[in-house]
């Protein structure tokens, strides 16, 4: 398995069903729930993604797996499988970040997967400026000034805390504090995904 969806494979010659039930990335892990007309010897592959911060949680019908595998490798579960047996995958999540090629000082932020937007605001940006062709022109609509963060050798986690709502954070001791989200779940306002951090 290489993606966290919810699905279902229905493999006939083998006679095995399995559907895979998760809100990810809302919730960091997937439930995977086998159905099997007769007991079924195999290998369950799972991919287990580079950005997973730690070790990888399995849970095989409510108990706790000692089965593991390396973030960016494939955890393997061998086993007789049969009706109703259910496997669940922790994926935990961290704050992380990436420079870019030619500037390390200019990162993204990242949680998990998720590259996170920094809410700029959206004063002045009417539903022309925000849809037009073109985008807005800069003199009807001047770009806000992204505000610069001073990380010391402090940890991400130290000044980006969790906000209010699920997948939210806020840098918290700047200048100028920003809200940040899944760059997915932002419309209508400005934002910024690089940050000058010194």
């Amino acid at each position: 398995m290489n993606l966290f969806i919810a699905s279902e494979l229905n493999w006939e010659e083998r006679k095995f069903k399995l559907r895979q039930e998760t809100k990810f990335p809302e919730e960091a892990g997937t439930t995977l729930t086998v159905d099997a007309d007769e007991p079924v010897a195999l290998t369950l592959r799972v991919r287990i993604p580079g950005w997973v911060a730690g070790a990888a949680r399995v849970k095989i019908n409510g108990k706790q797996s000692d089965v593991s595998a390396e973030a960016g490798s494939y955890l393997a579960i061998a086993r007789t499988w049969v009706k109703g047996d259910r496997v669940e995958i922790g994926l935990p999540m961290a704050l992380h970040s990436e420079g870019m090629a030619d500037d390390h000082s200019l990162r993204a932020v990242l949680y998990g997967p998720m590259v996170l937007a920094g809410k700029m605001g959206s004063e002045g940006l009417s539903k022309d400026l925000q849809l037009g062709p073109e985008g807005p022109e800069l003199k009807k609509a001047p770009a806000v000034q992204v505000p610069e963060f001073a990380a010391g050798k402090r940890g991400l986690d130290e000044w980006i805390k969790p906000g209010d709502k699920a997948l939210t954070f806020e840098t918290s001791g700047q200048n100028k504090n920003v809200a940040l989200e899944p760059f997915y779940k932002v419309s209508g306002e400005r934002y910024s995904l690089y940050w000058r951090m010194t």
